[in-house]
């Protein structure tokens, strides 16, 4: 048994912060939530646990369904895990008005990352440019309860020009109003492997995921490139997409075809560390914009987690509210958002604990939209 979940309460019109799982139950480290919500009321998070280091190539996905909303969550069990390889970056999509669900994910093996197994100390970051990914596909028929085995992305529909290896992750994936599915890859080009500069590659399927086009790509000019891009759909094609990169500020673009074509990246005011960040649009039409609200060239700090609203397509924000903050080079980051049927937001969060030898946990934070209007930064 690897730990059980401390039930996690809603209260409307207020925020409510639970440590969901704790670092070394099971594994040291607990990282990269992901909910998603089956059409008969079921959710799910998936996520990544490790020792030591995230590019572990000995690392599984835990999963823990809830059937009350997120209140009570089964005890973690193994959802995925590939031999001599590292799975992340898993992203559900269950097809309007079927029960057919697909599912895209990354495996990954990573080189020359060195870690000292009897002090648990991190010792050498790994190699992304001699490092190789695959990104699966699979499709569940009963809403998520089985799945086949799944097939390879091919490189030569992510990559122009591929060259082996190919390193990068899924980053975005959703059901576009007009049935067709939406992905966003982000990758190292052959050419920008050394000195690292990523892409983000926008995938488009007209049948079910069979299929897929490879659309546009781009990219930034700051150190590093784009990267981990998050997509809503204001209307229908009308798509607005953030970016994480090094300039200190978020970068925004936008696609009104449905991401066949996508506007010029440009930074955007918003203070930001190197660090992910997510958009989520809400069932009364605004879309919420969580991230970490600090402007650095680096990937710290990684807090304060903030929240912001914007009810005018993404033209502007309000003035952002806390939901949590931290200290020194501890992290709050890597994070995934749901809004419910009944208006409640999850936030599972990675919250890192710097320490050695370092820990990682997943905090839950559960608030709703009446929270974000009513509240300022404080």
């Amino acid at each position: 048994r690897i730990g059980s979940i401390t039930p996690c309460r809603y209260t409307p019109g207020t925020l409510e912060y639970v440590s969901f799982i704790r670092g070394n139950a099971g594994w040291s480290h607990h990282q990269g939530p992901s909910l998603y919500q089956y059409s008969d009321g079921r959710l799910i998070m998936l996520w990544a646990a490790y020792d030591i280091d995230e590019c572990n190539n000995d690392n599984v996905m835990l999963y823990s369904i809830s059937e009350d909303s997120g209140e009570r969550w089964s005890d973690p069990e193994v959802f995925m895990a590939a031999p001599g390889a590292n799975v992340s970056h898993a992203f559900q999509v269950q097809l309007r008005g079927t029960d057919k669900v697909i599912m895209v994910n990354r495996e990954s093996h990573f080189v020359g990352e060195i870690h000292d197994p009897v002090t648990k100390r991190h010792l050498k970051t790994a190699d992304y440019a001699r490092s190789a990914s695959r990104i699966i596909l699979r499709k569940s028929l009963d809403l998520g309860s089985t799945w086949n085995f799944g097939n390879e992305l091919l490189y030569e529909q992510i990559v122009p020009h591929h060259r082996p290896p190919f390193y990068g992750a899924p980053e975005a994936f959703l059901q576009l109003q007009s049935g067709e599915l939406l992905m966003a890859v982000c990758f190292l080009p052959p050419d920008q492997r050394e000195p690292q500069h990523y892409h983000v590659a926008f995938l488009r399927s007209e049948d079910e995921g069979e299929t897929w086009e490879r659309t546009h790509i781009l990219t930034v000019p700051e150190e590093r490139g784009a990267m981990e891009p998050t997509i809503v759909e204001l209307e229908p094609d009308e798509l607005y997409c953030v970016l994480r990169n090094k300039s200190g500020y978020l970068y925004e673009t936008m696609s009104l075809d449905g991401g066949r074509s996508w506007s010029a990246p440009e930074k955007t005011s918003i203070p930001s560390p190197e660090a992910i960040c997510k958009l989520l649009k809400l069932q009364s039409g605004r879309v919420i914009l969580i991230w970490n609200n600090q402007s650095s060239t680096t990937q710290r700090p990684r807090y304060p987690l903030v929240v912001a609203f914007s009810d005018d397509r993404c033209k502007n924000w309000s003035k952002p509210r806390v939901i949590a903050t931290e200290s020194g080079a501890n992290q709050l980051s890597n994070f995934g958002v749901i809004q419910l049927s009944d208006g409640r937001i999850l936030l599972g969060i990675s919250h890192y604990h710097a320490t050695p030898p370092t820990t990682s946990d997943i905090d839950l934070a559960i608030f709703d939209e009446e929270w974000i209007l009513k509240g300022e930064e404080g």
